[in-house]
């Protein structure tokens, strides 16, 4: 598992615009988006890729990433709240996730940090989620991989936690591996919001990854303009299966006047219900501005959330942030 950037912002779109929020950004990418028109130049082999604006993320094997070994090296990434914080961690319930606990040795005060015990199963990358010995991470860890460690590397004093946004490439991708899942529970353990931006593709077991369902899910469905063909981008039985087990979902489409989006989104809809949020097409402050009247009119016509795209009015088409 592979990570491409973490980093303290704000979630600049969606339901959620202008919250403090924590980016991790993992790699890999089961669509493509060609008809987005993104482009970079590969640093290795000199070639124009072309997708998305996450190309970084989607072309993993043309771009240098953080190799993910152990939990700890996901949680000294958040920065430390300030000792006036008044947003506590708060405990779930004992039980609300299946992943093993984890040693008391596994440390962040540690210097050389061990990889988290695995699940007893035979698949290496797969969970045992019938351990009886499934225990309240909260309660197991209180001590230790703790992200308000003195060892966190993040100089950042916060008032208050931010939402931690779980996004991509697709990071359902990885929604099964071990340690992407104990990173989940471990967020939730300790009173963080877990977001996910997905392209909603990947169906998701609910039932055998329980922790899923305390996290919400911003869902960005592809549409035809995306040139990625219908049977890849569309899966009506992961979006029905967000919808009825998340704690919250939502979808995300960017609009623009070349494009007829409204029969696509109709389709959506018709197979799954969610709230709708539209936002412009832009690469910048400029572009954002002659598209969303456009954006605004078309929510007004038909019933939707508008949403401004906050990153990239600020900072453009800049990374890490």
């Amino acid at each position: 598992m592979r990570l491409v950037e973490s980093f303290l912002s704000i979630q600049g779109e969606g339901k959620f615009a202008g919250r403090l929020a924590f980016f991790f950004r993992f790699a890999g990418c089961n669509l493509r988006c060609k008809g987005f028109g993104g482009e970079r130049i590969s640093p290795k082999t000199g070639e124009i890729l072309r997708g998305c604006d996450t190309i970084r993320a989607v072309f993993t094997n043309h771009f240098e990433h953080e190799e993910i070994l152990n939990l700890a090296q996901l949680l000294n990434k958040i920065p430390n709240l300030s000792d006036s914080s008044r947003f506590a961690p708060a405990c779930p319930a004992p039980g609300f996730c299946g992943a093993e606990p984890f040693s008391e040795s596994d440390t962040l005060n540690s210097a050389a940090v061990q990889t988290p015990p695995r699940s007893n199963g035979n698949a290496k990358n797969s969970l045992n989620l019938t351990s009886e010995n499934s225990l309240n991470f909260a309660a197991q860890n209180s001590l230790n991989l703790n992200p308000q460690s003195s060892a966190s590397p993040q100089s950042a004093k916060l008032y208050q936690k931010p939402i931690v946004v779980i996004t991509g490439g697709e990071p359902m991708l990885h929604h099964k591996e071990v340690l992407f899942y104990e990173f989940v529970c471990e967020l939730l353990a300790r009173g963080y919001e877990a977001h996910f931006e997905t392209n909603g593709t990947i169906f998701v077991d609910f039932e055998k990854f329980p922790a899923y369902k305390s996290c919400v899910f911003a869902v960005s469905p592809k549409l035809s303009n995306s040139a990625e063909p219908r049977e890849r981008r569309l899966n009506f039985a992961a979006l029905r299966s967000l919808k009825q087990n998340a704690k919250d979902s939502f979808y995300k489409f960017v609009i623009s006047p070349e494009f007829d989006v409204q029969p696509e989104i109709s389709e959506i809809l018709a197979a799954c219900e969610s709230e709708v949020y539209c936002m412009p097409r832009g690469a910048d402050h400029r572009e954002l501005e002659s598209a969303a009247q456009f954006c605004v009119d078309f929510c007004l016509k038909n019933g939707y959330n508008y949403s401004d795209r906050l990153h990239i009015r600020i900072w453009g088409e800049k990374d890490g942030v």
